[in-house]
């Protein structure tokens, strides 16, 4: 049985065109099944570092267009028997808190996977860190969260993720360690 997943992305328009979408679920016909879930709450992170939101702000912001987020998803994909759509707080389970605190102590204790975890930032965020300590911790707490996510679902079974973004050196250094290959199919 081969199981796929993509994150979808509350602040990148290209997971709201409809015609994306469609060919993600396209790239994933042959497979057994396809998990789509919406990335809303790690961008609480965001929130805090880049537009100074309170904690309860940010998760309320980031929770309510993830809901919005969701429900274009199951409208776009409701015709299709193998794709499954998913809010991220409901994957969130014992074996996804143990593994964030696992990439947590890995990130302070191992200068290479502290830099890959850092690497992950794109231009922009990092045009925007400066000098900022907070921020950039922030910033790493967002790509933990995500490390987290993905290595739980990989622990899971899902052999396979599709993603707009290229393949996540930080998230094949953890899995790595744990003997466990995540297959990478991106789409342009």
């Amino acid at each position: 049985m081969t199981k796929v997943f993509m994150g979808v992305s509350i602040k990148n328009p290209f997971y709201a065109k409809e015609e994306n979408i469609l060919r993600a679920i396209n790239l994933a016909k042959d497979f057994d099944e396809f998990l789509i879930f919406v990335v809303d709450f790690p961008y609480r992170l965001s929130l805090q570092a880049f537009k100074n939101s309170t904690a309860e702000e940010a998760q309320r912001n980031v929770l309510k267009e993830g809901a919005e987020l969701k429900r274009f998803l199951i409208n776009k994909t409701k015709q299709f028997k193998n794709v499954k759509i998913n809010s991220w707080n409901e994957l969130i389970d014992e074996n996804y808190c143990r593994l964030l605190l696992e990439i947590q102590d890995l990130e302070k204790n191992d200068k290479k996977f502290s830099q890959l975890v850092e690497g992950e930032f794109t231009g922009t965020v990092i045009s925007k860190l400066g000098q900022d300590f907070e921020k950039k911790r922030l910033s790493k707490d967002f790509i933990m969260e995500e490390i987290a996510i993905f290595s739980s679902l990989a622990v899971k079974g899902f052999s396979k993720r599709i993603s707009k973004y290229p393949k996540s050196k930080s998230v094949d250094y953890f899995l790595k360690r744990k003997n466990i290959y995540l297959d990478h199919i991106q789409i342009n």
